[in-house]
């Protein structure tokens, strides 16, 4: 490699890094979306949507998982390569969405079911990738009772306030947070597709992919999916999955006709606690104290 390709390699790591670290929220910008959220959505809604979403862990390998639940808490532990993310529960008998890169064949989400926070298996029920970047959605299900469903919406086409749930990890903790956001550029559906985008300015970023965008009155109209950088303008903006939600409750009405779902393999239990595990059993504390 000459010394003209070194540079031109630096320079390129550089501007790649430097987009990477445009696309990341800050902390303030994280706490002034939360700080607005809580004034402007769960001030209102919060008893509708605060157990609403749930944290997804998926893998390819069916031997990845292993836990256990203790009442409010969960030792939770994997081997190989895994997905996270999250999810939004719609149905009190146990539907949810997510983002379509989330969702693998064996799933386990995370919250609150049957009364309780509890760990679950979970059936892909459907699974699809558009045609433009981001448009993409996942449907799970749950043998459990969803204790808190987030209802389907649809965009008001006079507002431009838009909200999200968003993970935030900490080294000493994982929590939920609800943040506040504007669109930048609405969906346009396209001829034949029943996933479209939605652009915005919502602080979110890699793990919070599945999590339900909301609209003010505390609707569902959207799932993020995908941060997109302009290497050109510097430009950042978050992407959430319209789907077309006639066609999502048609998906799930037709998976509850079929009644034949399988039985939940039972997953064998274990005594061992990893670092996630304590970071998993502490995010049980924060949404038992209700600090979503």
């Amino acid at each position: 490699m000459n010394f003209r390709s070194i540079v031109l390699f630096v320079l390129s790591l550089v501007l790649f890094t430097g987009c990477l670290s445009l696309a990341r929220p800050s902390k303030p910008q994280r706490e002034a979306a939360s700080a607005r959220a809580a004034k402007e959505l769960l001030a209102a809604h919060r008893s509708e949507i605060e157990k609403s979403t749930f944290l997804v862990y998926a893998s390819d390998c069916p031997t990845s998982f292993n836990f256990t639940n203790h009442g409010d808490k969960g030792d939770f532990k994997f081997t190989g390569p895994m997905a996270s993310g999250l999810a939004a529960g719609i149905s009190d008998d146990g539907y949810l969405l997510t983002a379509a890169h989330v969702a693998k064949e064996h799933c386990y989400v995370m919250g609150w079911m049957d009364g309780k926070l509890a760990i679950s298996p979970a059936r892909v029920i459907y699974k699809k990738f558009g045609r433009q970047s981001g448009a993409e959605l996942a449907i799970l299900h749950v043998g459990k009772h969803l204790d808190c469903p987030i209802k389907l919406g649809t965009l008001d086409p006079d507002g431009n306030d838009i909200y999200a749930f968003a993970c935030d990890r900490q080294p000493a903790e994982v929590k939920i947070i609800a943040v506040a956001g504007k669109i930048i550029r609405r969906p346009e559906p396209k001829p034949n597709e029943d996933l479209s985008i939605m652009a915005t300015d919502l602080p979110l970023w890699l793990g919070d992919s599945g999590g339900a965008v909301m609209s003010k009155d505390g609707k569902l109209v959207g799932i993020f999916t995908a941060v997109s950088r302009s290497f050109t303008t510097f430009k950042v903006s978050r992407l959430a999955c319209v789907p077309d939600m006639d066609r999502v409750l048609a998906i799930i009405e037709a998976d509850r006709l079929k009644a034949k779902e399988p039985d939940q393999a039972t997953v064998p239990a274990t005594t061992s606690v990893t670092p996630r595990a304590a970071n998993l059993n502490i995010l049980m504390l924060n949404l038992a104290r209700g600090s979503l």
